[in-house]
This record gives C-alpha cells, structure tokens and sequence, in this order.
C-alpha cells in the first residue's frame, strides 16, 4: 500500500497534469 504522502504526491501530479490539459483546451477553444 502506498503511504499517505505518496498519495497525496500523486493527485497533486494528476491536479497538476489536469490543469495543463484545462489551460491548453481553453487556448485551443479561444484561438477558434
């Protein structure tokens, strides 16, 4: 099982990855 830390470590890397992903769709969205 993976620690508390270890969790946490890893939604901050998916929240992270997930706002890059929202940052470039509203990029992509206001150029059209």
């Amino acid at each position: 099982m993976p620690t508390s830390s270890e969790l946490s470590d890893l939604f901050g890397t998916l929240s992270k990855i997930f706002g890059v992903l929202g940052s470039v769709e509203d990029a992509a969205g206001s150029a059209e």
